[in-house]
């Protein structure tokens, strides 16, 4: 007897890992629901793709806007075509900014932190003290939100805080 029942929908991501191949084994003869691979969202997200970039960029310029004549500095390359999945920019008072927009609720990234660690000289056999540039980097970087699902609006409020932020502490 067939049942007239809706299917759920259930997502195994990623489709070829481990976990995806062990629940999708473990929910294939289970009535009800219908498995979606990973790879069908990427098809659908994958025509969005460059209209996602595009609206980056235009949060990534409204940003520099913004924030121009701040003492921060923008980690962008002018030789290339960045897509701004991270929007870092590098200040002296990281850590204090970082703690100023959480307090109003602005989540903010600290990207490869350990960058200047000991680890880099477990690989590389170069002492720390001489990666100045990169210790720099590492102590400094503060990536701000960006995505394609934020707007002007955020980006504008997010800006507003930063400006605040350091004309209490200039």
């Amino acid at each position: 007897m067939a049942s007239n029942a809706k299917k759920q929908k259930i997502l195994v991501w990623p489709c070829y890992s481990t976990v995806g191949i062990e629940v999708a084994n473990q929910l294939r003869f289970t009535k009800n629901l219908e498995l979606i691979g990973g790879s069908s969202i990427l098809r659908i997200n994958l025509k969005k793709l460059d209209e996602w970039n595009s609206k980056r960029k235009r949060l990534a310029e409204k940003y520099e806007h913004f924030l121009k004549g701040l003492p921060i500095r923008f980690l962008v390359n002018e030789q290339t075509d960045a897509v701004y999945h991270h929007f870092p920019i590098l200040t002296d008072k990281r850590n204090a900014l970082q703690e100023h927009l959480a307090e109003r609720g602005i989540g903010t990234e600290i990207h490869y932190p350990n960058l200047a660690s000991t680890e880099i000289k477990k690989l590389t056999g170069i002492d720390n003290g001489k990666m100045i540039q990169a210790e720099l980097i590492a102590s400094t970087t503060l990536s701000l939100p960006i995505s394609q699902w934020h707007s002007e609006v955020q980006i504008e409020l997010v800006s507003k805080s930063i400006l605040e932020f350091f004309e209490r502490n200039s």
